[in-house]
């Protein structure tokens, strides 16, 4: 809305208004910040499913090995890598609920090894 006064002499006459309907720009607006999520969302979905198909064709191997008639040891090692892959599945689907909004997102603590510090600083000590 542009409101302009009308004036001669400084004698105020009356007043101009036009009246601009802004609806389909806020429309063409939201429509490009949806489009915007939806790419942002398909990018991180892509980025998970990859992160979680690595440990998962890391798995395959490992069983394809352990079964091809290895050694005890062999067999031992594999498994124990195996275990290593499923935690590292477990993690990565730990950061689920981080991405949703109705669920609150997990706490992490994070341990930071302080000794040597000065107290009261955040330097090191001499």
């Amino acid at each position: 809305m542009t409101v302009n006064v009308i004036g001669v002499d400084d004698v105020h006459v009356g007043q101009v208004i036009v009246l601009r309907d802004v609806t389909d720009r806020n429309l063409a607006e939201y429509a490009m910040r949806t489009a915007e999520m939806l790419a942002a969302t398909g990018k991180l979905a892509h980025a998970i499913a990859h992160e979680i198909n690595n440990p998962l064709e890391a798995l395959t191997n490992l069983v394809y090995l352990a079964q091809s008639g290895a050694s005890e040891a062999d067999v031992q090692t594999y498994l124990a890598s195996a275990s290593r892959e499923l935690d590292r599945i477990g993690r990565i689907y730990a950061f689920g609920p981080v991405f949703r909004t109705d669920e609150p997102a997990p706490r992490f603590r994070c341990f930071l090894p302080v000794g040597g510090l000065e107290p009261g600083t955040s330097e090191p000590g001499p």
